[in-house]
């Protein structure tokens, strides 16, 4: 019984707030409180915890810390709390858990250079996982965008889309088709979106997402008949992969609606 747990500990709280078991006690409401899915309370006790480094609890107070203030979307304290938990853990495989929390929340919280740093140490630890590397140069391309170091990153996303099939190249592609539009080259738009279709046809909502650049550009080209069939094909062909719903359709219905207006 989580609740009366949490009454009682806090009654012991009260008498006792110097008392040798302190930390363990916030521990205990901490973790009743993750139970009962009072995520905010948990991270409060957790930290108290932290504060306390009673060795018995304090690596997973720090994990559970960081992990619920990352699920909550509050990226500056779970990179607070990896940073804590980096330094002060005993098991490799919360180490591990750590650096690859640094990485995460920095980028998420829009500090890109600390991201670059910790996705960079990422790749020096685990070299010979090409997963957790092409995640690692993903999210050093996508920091370099945000630091607006663009020939860098699209010398990333280049090696990224050799491996259009995964979700980190399926982007990767997207982005050098988004570019090539950009840059008005229309015909490496439609070979680059052709050949991402045949590589990657697990990829659908960056093909999705390609296939709408693709009539895009036939509208520049005044191919109207042409970029009509294709925004069609993705109104009817595409079904977001997670069973919720994206902005493709949207995207997809608002260009139709214009074409609707040309006369």
């Amino acid at each position: 019984n989580y609740r009366k747990a949490i009454s009682a500990l806090q009654e012991y709280e009260a008498k006792y707030p110097a008392g040798q078991n302190m930390a363990k006690a916030y521990y205990y409401i901490a973790e009743s409180n993750r139970l009962l899915g009072n995520k905010e309370t948990a991270c409060d006790y957790y930290w108290k915890v932290m504060e306390k480094r009673d060795e018995s609890v304090i690596e997973t107070s720090a994990l559970n810390y960081s992990r619920l203030s990352y699920e909550m979307q509050r990226y500056s304290d779970a990179f607070k709390g990896y940073d804590y938990l980096y330094k002060n853990a005993k098991f490799a495989v919360n180490k591990d858990i750590a650096l690859n929390g640094l990485m995460k929340s920095a980028f998420f919280g829009k500090d890109f250079n600390n991201a670059i740093l910790y996705a960079e140490m990422m790749k020096k630890e685990k070299g010979s996982d090409k997963d957790k590397v092409r995640e690692a140069d993903y999210i050093i391309a996508k920091s370099y965008l945000g630091t607006s170091r663009r020939d860098a990153a699209f010398s990333i996303f280049k090696t990224l889309a050799q491996k259009p099939s995964t979700d980190e190249g399926a982007e990767a592609s997207y982005m050098l088709i988004q570019d090539c539009y950009d840059r008005g080259d229309f015909d490496k738009v439609k070979g680059k979106v052709y050949s991402f279709a045949e590589k990657a046809p697990n990829q659908s909502y960056w093909l999705a997402k390609s296939f709408i650049v693709l009539g895009d550009s036939f509208m520049e080209e005044d191919n109207i008949v042409q970029a009509k069939a294709t925004y069609e094909s993705v109104k009817s062909g595409y079904s977001p992969s997670s069973g919720t719903a994206d902005e493709i359709l949207d995207l997809v219905m608002d260009r139709l609606n214009k074409l609707s207006k040309i006369k």
